[in-house]
């Protein structure tokens, strides 16, 4: 029998309340500087530096199955560390020991479902200050540093996970400092600097057909927290060129192409970010000087369009973000000049069960060739996940609306698509 894309059909639906709360836990130790990724619901923070001038080869990992952390040893001790993700794979690649005035072309990758690490001096320019993300199945690392910040790269260093080979691209301008996140098949390298210029370029990179394009943000920054979530991409905060913070945020909607523009409770730099289910999370920042770190954390709830706040007690910049299961997690960063081992994890919680009538999402036909027809009878969020869980498609649905969901850029196999209301009703199909 030939081998069809289909979409499993559940029709369980969970209802989730706004509640939702802060904790804290401890990394085995402070650092900065760190690269973070999540993959097969495990989280990964390596790398970064304490408080001498020494960075240690670490990594504290979390995972989600049993909400345990334990701790590990990378290949090399290292900061300004990028991590991305993937599939099954992170990876972790670049940095630079000011001690001894070196970066590093090395690359720590691991596999989260067969737990077992490997690495390599695979980036084609030793650098630091690197940007990375990952979608379908490539990860792509760009722009950095060397010579301890003289030197500025447009390097572009792209693996693909299918046939775990290296190529390489360039960006337009020769940059540090970047916002990177990717959205569907798309990702976008945002703003940065090098030592004159702030830039407003975004460079936008399509995995599916291997080409670049280029847009800008309405105003010039580095910085910058990217996220995505829907069919939209926030960039939130910055440091100008006039070297003030900024508060702007640009959302650029992928389905329309058009741009928009809102802006944070208050101005800052070196935020960190991430989307959990409806929710925008812009978390921590600094003032432009790095000398004054900020509690305010700034939460948007794409389907009320209502902003809400949940400072932090404490006040770390510069943290490494990920979301993993139910929880957006923000290690380590700097508090008080000093390198911080606090994690901050927001909890999204479960207030019960309900039934949903399966009538509020259909699919057909299923299975397919690749083509399915999608149809809703709610506004709400649309999520398309593989067998692994892996979200590869996540758009914002406006109104009652059938959607024709192209596959055929995916392997053949089980898809699962979940659907969330405007009343946090979610419909797992």
């Amino acid at each position: 029998m030939k081998l069809k894309f289909t979409l499993m059909i559940v029709f369980t639906s969970l209802a989730f309340g706004v509640n939702a709360q802060w904790t804290t836990v401890n990394l085995s130790s402070g650092r900065s500087g760190m690269g973070a990724a999540a993959a097969n619901g495990k989280a990964v923070f390596a790398g970064g530096i304490g408080n001498i001038s020494i960075p240690p080869a670490v990594y504290d990992m979390y995972n989600s199955t049993n909400n345990a952390w334990t701790n590990g040893s990378t290949s090399l001790g290292r900061s300004k560390v990028a991590g991305a993700s993937t599939g099954n794979w992170m990876m972790f690649a670049g940095g630079a020991n000011d001690w001894i005035l070196s970066e590093y072309d090395r690359v720590d990758k691991y596999n989260a479902l067969t737990n077992q690490w490997s690495n390599s001096n695979s980036l084609s320019v030793p650098r630091a200050a690197i940007s990375g993300a990952g979608t379908l199945n490539k990860i792509v690392f760009a722009g950095g540093s060397s010579g301890m910040g003289q030197m500025y790269h447009n390097t572009v260093d792209i693996y693909d996970t299918t046939t775990q080979t290296w190529s390489t691209a360039a960006l337009i301008v020769a940059r540090a400092g970047i916002a990177a996140v990717a959205n569907g098949g798309k990702i976008f390298f945002a703003g940065g600097n090098d030592a004159s210029t702030t830039y407003a370029t975004i460079d936008v990179y399509d995995v599916t057909t291997n080409t670049w394009t280029v847009a800008a943000l309405s105003q010039a920054r580095t910085g910058v927290s990217a996220v995505a979530l829907g069919s939209k991409v926030y960039f939130a905060g910055g440091l100008t060129s006039s070297n003030t913070v900024s508060k702007i945020i640009d959302i650029y909607d992928m389905q329309s192409g058009l741009w928009a523009v809102d802006s944070l409770s208050l101005a800052r730099q070196l935020i960190s970010g991430g989307a959990l289910g409806s929710k925008l999370i812009f978390a921590g920042g600094a003032n432009a000087a790095t000398t004054s770190g900020f509690t305010a954390v700034d939460i948007y709830d794409t389907l009320t369009g209502l902003w809400t706040t949940a400072p932090w007690v404490t006040n770390p910049y510069g943290g490494a973000s990920v979301v993993v299961g139910n929880k957006f997690i923000v290690a380590g960063g700097i508090s008080s000049g000093l390198a911080n081992a606090s994690v901050h994890i927001y909890t999204l919680t479960a207030t019960g069960l309900e039934e949903e009538s399966p009538k509020m999402i259909s699919v057909f036909p299923n299975p397919s060739s690749g083509f399915f027809n999608i149809e809703m009878n709610k506004a709400g969020i649309l999520e398309v996940l593989d067998i692994t869980g892996k979200s590869i498609l996540n758009r914002v649905v406006e109104s009652e609306e059938l959607m024709r969901l192209d596959l055929g850029a995916y392997s053949k196999g089980m898809y699962l698509i979940k659907f969330t209301d405007c009343n946090n009703q979610q419909s797992l199909t």
